[in-house]
């Protein structure tokens, strides 16, 4: 039976989901608990959260703690943490607990790597306060609690909260947009099934097959109610008896059923419609079909965006802001518009590569797409998207960005050569009566060789960067009032002529920067010269991809992170914006003209 089809609040995407992982598969305290097969079975559902086939989450988005050594607090109060400062727009969290669950004291608890034999209410993750934090950090969303241990219905009590009566509904009416589900691996009375000589446990398992072989009939998407009744109809071939039967529940229905909503993609559907779409012909199928089969296959191809082979690109230029793309429109000749039903306009253009290094001639095919927003799930969305979509042998990431140093001035062009995703798993840690937060967030590197050739053009080739230096004064000229740009050189805000910086560059959720945040950002890298707030979401995409996905970050300087950013804002914001961008523009140009960005033969 298909999912039903709602109206209302959007469905989940990749944009919106979050996952939290938990448990552990070594146990130095209970070593009867340790099994490598928990182990294969966290990692086997890592790879499908990561994957373009399955929920094509980017890192960032995943709080894994399976097989963390860090002490229960520790591992609720980073939860907290990561819930606290998850995206506004995340609007649906997946938690997913693979490992052993015991009782102490009637209460429900689940293990981890410092769980002790008979000290469970000290050394392991109360399922009660599990559920405490997830709701009240989570609250008045979508929650999907997956628990693979012994006894694991045993949680449904602790997730009920105040909305344990069920209120009636209408499905075709609307999408729910609260609620918690728990779909547990054996009920309250029994344990779950994990033998050594087999590679998962036997539930996770069983949803990794539904998941990867998906569930004939279904539409284009799963419900968890649907995932359920194929993970049973698994198990009743393998598991004897009703030992290790799942259950489903939905405690919580004030705003309707969470468990009929479309979530994973239904890979048995993705083969109908290729079948399908593999008997369509010139000579057994009108045009329309033609067409009609196509639009299917986009909907609901493996990579959430599989848009054919036929589109590709040397050079793919994501841009989080309109104001930033209509810089690029500016300064090069935009073809049509190519709309995507799900990711709306990509625009193509093209830019001569004539370099002396090759004695090429062939024009850079190139495409841009503006995102509309700085969040860094949606860059990442959309960066995936179009990495899949136009497969370009460089993939760069230009717009605008606030300086951390006085040595980097408005107008000079940032390439960078490290981005840190500071904001990511950040740890509050108490300090006297309050707290700080603490690092940890992920390291993007740059392309070591893309970055090296952006060094010494001046030198290498003086005609043609210093046309590119004279393009820049030209602009600033054009954007600056006289008495603007005097006030500003003298202050020594503004260089003579912009200068290109290879330095590291902080992405995260703050642009205006009181000098005790710069400290607290230079105490984990000294380096750090400026600071975005979207980058760390395109470098997470492209490092996704492997080693083999080139990328490149491209920044122009508009302001500082100070108390001098509300100056700029209201005095000069717009001309030094449109400089600043522009710049970086020129720039691309100017790396294209020279060949030195890699393309396809």
């Amino acid at each position: 039976m298909a999912a039903p089809t709602f109206a209302g609040l959007g469905p989940p995407t990749p944009e919106t989901t979050l996952v939290v992982l938990l448990g552990a598969s070594k146990y130095p305290h209970k070593p009867d608990w340790t099994n490598p097969v928990l182990e294969a079975s966290a990692e086997a559902i890592r790879d499908y959260i990561e994957s373009p086939d399955g929920l094509a989450l980017t890192r960032a988005q995943i709080f894994d703690r399976f097989d963390s050594e860090d002490h229960q607090a520790a591992q609720l109060l980073d939860i907290e943490s990561f819930l606290r400062t998850a995206p506004v727009h995340a609007r649906d969290l997946i938690v997913y607990y693979i490992g052993h669950g015991e009782f102490e004291s009637r209460e429900y608890y689940l293990g981890i790597r410092n769980t002790q034999r008979y000290r469970q209410d000290i050394t392991a993750i109360e399922s009660r306060k599990l559920a405490k934090i997830v709701r009240e950090g989570f609250r008045n969303k979508r929650i999907y609690v997956i628990i693979d241990a012994c006894f694991a219905a045993s949680a449904v009590r602790d997730w009920q909260g105040d909305e344990a009566i069920a209120a009636i509904r209408n499905l075709e009416q609307h999408l729910p947009s609260r609620g918690t589900l728990i779909l547990a691996a054996a009920s309250k009375y029994d344990i779950a099934v994990a033998p050594r000589a087999e590679r998962y446990t036997i539930f996770t398992g069983a949803l990794l097959d539904a998941l990867r072989l998906g569930v004939e009939g279904a539409g284009a998407r799963l419900s968890f109610y649907e995932l359920y009744g194929e993970i049973r109809s698994l198990l009743r071939d393998r598991v004897a008896g009703d030992d290790g039967r799942p259950e489903l529940h939905v405690p919580g229905q004030k705003d309707g059923d969470i468990s009929r909503i479309a979530m994973f993609p239904n890979a048995a559907h993705v083969r109908t419609v290729e079948a399908e779409c593999a008997k369509v012909t010139e000579h057994e199928a009108t045009e329309r079909k033609v067409l009609e089969i196509t639009a299917t296959r986009a909907t609901v191809a493996r990579k959430h965006g599989d848009y054919g082979d036929t589109d590709i690109a040397d050079v793919a230029v994501l841009i989080a802001l309109e104001w930033e793309f209509e810089q690029l429109a500016a300064l090069v000749e935009l073809k049509d518009g190519i709309q995507d039903d799900r990711d709306g306009w990509y625009f193509p253009f093209s830019l001569p590569g004539n370099g002396r290094e090759h004695g090429a001639t062939r024009e850079y095919r190139c495409v841009a797409k503006v995102i509309g927003e700085m969040d860094r799930l949606q860059v990442a969305g959309s960066a995936n998207r179009m990495l899949d979509r136009w497969k370009p042998a460089v993939a760069v990431m230009i717009g605008r960005a606030t300086s951390l140093d006085d040595e980097v001035k408005l107008g000079d062009i940032i390439v960078a050569r490290q981005i840190d995703d500071y904001a990511a798993n950040l740890k509050a840690a108490p300090v006297g009566d309050g707290f700080e937060f603490h690092h940890g967030g992920q390291v993007f590197r740059g392309d070591v060789s893309l970055v090296a050739k952006t060094t010494g053009l001046r030198q290498a080739r003086p005609k043609e960067f210093n046309a590119f230096i004279d393009g820049c004064i030209k602009e600033r000229a054009a954007q600056l009032l006289p008495n603007a740009l005097r006030e500003l050189q003298a202050g020594t805000l503004l260089s003579s002529e912009p200068t290109i910086h290879s330095i590291h560059l902080a992405s995260g959720l703050v642009l205006e920067a009181a000098p005790a945040f710069k400290t607290w950002l230079k105490r984990r890298d000294r380096e750090l010269k400026a600071l975005d707030m979207e980058s760390a979401g395109f470098a997470a995409a492209a490092e996704g991809r492997g080693p083999h996905s080139r990328a490149l970050v491209l920044r122009g300087i508009s302001d500082f992170a100070d108390e001098r950013k509300k100056e700029f804002d209201t005095t000069y914001q717009d001309g030094i914006r449109r400089y600043a961008m522009r710049n970086v523009v020129r720039y691309l140009r100017l790396l294209m003209q020279l060949n030195l960005l890699p393309r396809h033969p």
